[in-house]
């Protein structure tokens, strides 16, 4: 499952909880020991480690002249087990 938010219009705050509304009915709605990752993207990628008691995000800066690649690999940034969490 794919859940894909567009935040630039989430500066008010009826409609971010609105948006977190969505994302807690779909992490309910994923079956026991699904697994989910949560990633945020602008001018940087974020991903979300959310498996330990305090949520740990680690950002990629994008570069300007990327063009659709990273400088360096994902999973050296958070291996994919520490990455995706499953669903209790």
């Amino acid at each position: 499952m794919l859940i894909t938010v567009y935040i630039a219009f989430l500066h008010k705050v009826h409609l971010l909880s609105i948006a977190l509304i969505i994302f807690l009915g779909s992490i309910a709605a994923l079956a026991p020991g699904s697994l989910f990752g949560l990633a945020t993207f602008s001018h940087k990628l974020g991903l979300y480690d959310v498996q330990g008691p305090i949520p740990v995000v680690k950002n990629v800066f994008i570069p300007p002249d990327a063009e659709g690649t990273l400088p360096i690999e994902l999973e050296d940034v958070m291996p994919l087990l520490q990455f995706l969490a499953p669903v209790c």
